[in-house]
């Protein structure tokens, strides 16, 4: 039931008495079942209802774990792999921007060697046909204006 349903409001009680039923025809099965007795944890639970207030103890136990798995547990699964799935999708998306950026800085790390080999070309061409020029254009060749 969702929030936008009418009988949203009455659902807690429902899933809560559908739950503590269900947890206690487990515990009245328990006290039943005569091959239960060899089992581990559920031979432990079998011999706990012989005695006069082992059902509702049995009962209680089982409570939590009944409701986890009637009402909880697609719930959670399917909000563990949704978070999963959030956490994943974040992760890559920070990778894809660090590689992004990673790219960018190489780019512009080239494009400046590139004009920085450029500008050595000229000034050693220059130098070669021995031409002088004037301090701005030498600045500018340098680096040191725009």
């Amino acid at each position: 039931m969702h929030r936008g349903d009418k009988g949203w409001l009455n659902w807690p009680f429902f899933d809560g008495a559908v739950s503590i039923s269900v947890s206690t025809w487990f515990a009245i099965g328990l006290r039943s079942c005569g091959a239960c007795t060899g089992w581990p944890v559920v031979g432990l639970l079998s011999r706990l209802t012989d005695n006069e207030t082992g059902v509702i103890i049995v009962a209680t136990a089982l409570l939590f774990p009944t409701a986890a798995v009637l009402y909880g547990g697609s719930i959670m699964i399917l909000a563990a792999i949704d978070t999963y799935s959030k956490w994943t999708q974040a992760r890559e998306a920070k990778a894809k921007a660090r590689e992004e950026e990673a790219i960018a800085r190489g780019r512009e790390e080239g494009r400046e060697e590139g004009r920085e080999e450029g500008r050595n070309e000229i000034v050693a061409l220059l130098q070669e046909h021995e031409v002088r020029l004037p301090p701005e254009v030498l600045r500018k060749l340098n680096g040191d204006a725009e």
